[in-house]
C-alpha cells in the first residue's frame, strides 16, 4: 500500500463523486435559440442532453459520453457534429446504431488553450430515418492557477490479472498557503498516494500517484478522482482515470449473423483468442435455438462454429457464455439477427394444360 505524505497521513475516501459540482463558477447559460424543426423523437432521443465539467485544471483531460437507445423500428445514422465553440470536440462513437441498441456521442472538453467559464452546443445532425438534429451543451470553468501533467491517469492496454502503477504532476502558482487537504475516488481496486513535492513562494507542487490492482475487472475504466484544498471559493477539482483492463480472452460482444429463415439451419462462426494457449471447456446458450461446437484442443485461437435454428420471425437474439481453462469470469456475447418466414414449396398434382 503507499503511503501518503502531506502533512502527515491524509485520508483516502472512497466514494462516488463523479457528478459534483466544484466551486460556483459563472457558467453561461443562455443557449443558442434553436430553429431547426426536430422531430419528436430527436427532441426526446437523450434524456439527459447537457453535461457540466464543473472547475477543472488546466491541461487536464475530461471527456463525457452521451447515451441513447434506439427505441424506434429502424437505424439510426448520426451523420457528423459541430460544435459552437473549439473548447468542445465531439466524436460520433456509433454511426449507426440498430433498434434496441445504444449509440454514443463522446465529447472532449479542450482545457489547455481556453480559460475561465467555457459553453459549447453540440449539433449532431441525424440522416436516417429522416432528417433531424439533436443538440447537447456542455460547460465547465478551466482554472489559471493548477496545471496538470498529463492530461489524466490513463491505464491504457493492461492484462487481466495484472497491476500497473501511473502518476501526475500537479502544479500550483498562487497563495503560498495553498494545500491539498484529502482526495476521493469511486474505485476500490485503486490505491492513491499524494506527495507534495515542491514549496517556493507562491509555487507549490504535488505528485499523485494511483496503482491499478490487479482485483480490476476487464473492460474500460472510466473514473475521477476529486481533490479537496483549502480554497475558499473552488474547493476542489477533479483529475481523470482512464483506461482498459484486457481479458484473457478476447471476443467480439456482439456478433451480427444477418437475416435467417424461420426453422432453417444457419452456420456461423465465433472467434476466441489470447496470448496464451486455453481450452473452451463449456459453451452454453440461453435458449435451445444455438449449439456451439468446441474443441479440447489447446491453442491461442479457437474458430467455433455456431448454429443457429431460429423458430419465429422477427428480431432474435441470445447469449452465449464461455468458459474456458485459463480465466475465472466467463466471456459473453450476444448474438443478434433478423428471422424471416418460412419458405413454403407448393406442389400441384395437376396435369400440365394439354394432357
Amino acid at each position: 500500500m503507499l503511503r501518503l505524505t502531506i502533512f502527515g497521513a491524509l485520508a483516502l475516501l472512497c466514494v462516488s463523486n463523479a457528478s459534483a459540482q466544484y466551486g460556483q463558477p459563472n457558467y453561461q447559460q443562455s443557449y443558442p435559440q434553436v430553429t431547426t424543426y426536430q422531430p419528436t423523437w430527436a427532441v426526446q432521443l437523450i434524456q439527459q442532453p447537457k453535461h457540466s465539467f464543473g472547475v477543472v485544471a488546466r491541461g487536464s483531460e475530461h471527456f463525457y459520453v452521451f447515451e441513447f437507445v434506439n427505441n424506434l423500428t429502424s437505424d439510426i445514422v448520426l451523420n457528423s457534429a459541430r460544435v459552437s465553440c473549439v473548447c468542445a470536440t465531439p466524436t460520433i462513437l456509433t454511426p449507426v446504431v440498430k433498434p434496441g441498441d445504444k449509440g454514443q456521442v463522446k465529447v472532449q472538453f479542450n482545457t489547455l488553450a481556453l480559460l475561465g467559464d467555457r459553453h459549447s452546443r453540440i449539433t449532431v445532425t441525424v440522416t436516417s430515418p429522416e432528417f433531424a438534429e439533436v443538440y447537447l451543451d456542455i460547460d465547465g470553468h478551466v482554472r489559471r492557477d493548477i496545471v496538470v501533467t498529463p492530461g489524466q491517469i490513463n491505464f491504457a492496454n493492461v492484462q487481466s490479472g495484472t497491476s500497473a502503477e501511473k502518476s501526475v504532476d500537479i502544479k500550483y502558482a498562487g497563495a503560498g498557503n495553498w494545500q491539498v487537504t484529502k482526495f476521493e475516488c469511486s474505485n476500490p481496486n485503486l490505491e492513491l498516494a499524494l506527495a507534495e513535492t515542491k514549496r517556493e513562494g507562491m509555487r507549490i507542487d504535488y505528485r499523485l500517484s494511483a496503482k491499478l490492482n490487479s482485483t480490476q475487472p476487464p473492460g474500460m475504466i472510466s473514473e475521477q478522482i476529486i481533490l479537496h484544498t483549502n480554497d475558499v471559493v473552488q474547493k476542489q477539482f477533479p483529475i481523470m482515470v482512464s483506461g482498459h483492463v484486457k481479458a484473457l480472452v478476447e471476443s467480439q460482444s456482439v456478433v451480427d449473423v444477418g437475416r435467417m429463415q424461420q426453422g432453417k439451419s444457419s452456420i456461423h462462426r465465433i472467434v476466441l483468442k489470447s496470448d496464451q494457449e486455453f481450452v473452451v471447456t463449456s459453451a452454453l446458450a440461453n435458449g435451445t435455438q444455438v449449439k456451439v461446437k468446441t474443441s479440447a484442443d489447446k491453442k491461442r485461437l479457437h474458430v467455433l462454429e455456431l448454429e443457429v435454428v431460429p423458430d419465429a420471425e422477427g428480431q432474435w437474439n441470445d447469449e452465449i457464455i464461455f468458459i474456458t481453462d485459463i480465466q475465472q469470469n466467463p466471456t459473453k456475447i450476444r448474438v443478434v439477427g433478423e428471422v424471416g418466414p418460412a419458405i413454403e414449396i407448393q406442389t400441384s398434382d395437376a396435369k400440365p394444360h394439354g394432357q
